[in-house]
C-alpha cells in the first residue's frame, strides 16, 4: 500500500511540475491573469523601446470587481499588475479608466521591446 501511494504522489509531483513548464510562471500571490497579445502587424516601424501601448478592454466579466462576479479586489483597479511574457517580470502602467460593474479597462503599459515582426505576449493578473 505505501509503494503505491509513493508513485502516485510521485506522478502527481511529475504532473505538477510539467504543468508550471507549459503555463510558465506566475505572479507571486495572483490566481488569475489573461494573456494580451500585441498583434505585430498592427505595429509601425520599429523596433520600438520602452513604448507605451494602449490597452482597451471594453467589457470583460472577468475584470468585474468580486461583488460584481469578477476576479478583480480593488475597485479603482489596485490590485492590477502586468507582466512581460515570462510572467513575472513587471511592466510599468497607468490606468487611464476602470470600470468594475462592466470590467471596462483602459490602460497605457509600458513595453521594453516591440517589433514589427514577431508579436508580443503580457500577461494582465
Amino acid at each position: 500500500m505505501t509503494i503505491r501511494k509513493t508513485k502516485f504522489f510521485t506522478v502527481l509531483a511529475i504532473l505538477f511540475l510539467l504543468a508550471q513548464g507549459a503555463y510558465g510562471q506566475w505572479l507571486s500571490g495572483y490566481t488569475y491573469r489573461k494573456k494580451i497579445t500585441i498583434d505585430h502587424t498592427q505595429v509601425v516601424g520599429g523596433p520600438h523601446i520602452n513604448f507605451p501601448v494602449l490597452v482597451n478592454i471594453p467589457a470583460d466579466n472577468d475584470l468585474r470587481t468580486e461583488v460584481n462576479g469578477g476576479f478583480v479586489y480593488s475597485a479603482a483597479g489596485d490590485d492590477f499588475r502586468f507582466t512581460e511574457d515570462d510572467g513575472q517580470t513587471l511592466l510599468d502602467f497607468d490606468i487611464e479608466k476602470y470600470d468594475g460593474s462592466n470590467g471596462n479597462l483602459v490602460v497605457w503599459v509600458k513595453i521594453p521591446s516591440l517589433s514589427s515582426s514577431a508579436d508580443q505576449d503580457i500577461y494582465l493578473y
